[in-house]
């Protein structure tokens, strides 16, 4: 489904699925993103895409506590 919304490859959008989830975990180990950035090569712009996607499907887990 992914591969025909996108118009990419099914190589590229497994490694993008890829990506997310090692980011993601990253996350959850409560990393920042330079940290995140460091640890996995991505430029910082894709590492910040990786944080809001992670921020959209999990917004009650990315709420600052008061």
């Amino acid at each position: 489904d992914i591969v025909l919304r996108t118009s990419h490859s099914q190589s590229a959008v497994d490694r993008y699925l890829k990506q997310y989830e090692q980011v993601k975990k990253l996350i959850i180990r409560g990393l920042d993103e330079k940290a995140i950035q460091g640890i996995t090569g991505r430029s910082l712009k894709v590492v910040r895409e990786y944080i809001n996607l992670y921020k959209d499907f999990y917004p009650q887990k990315t709420k600052k506590k008061p």
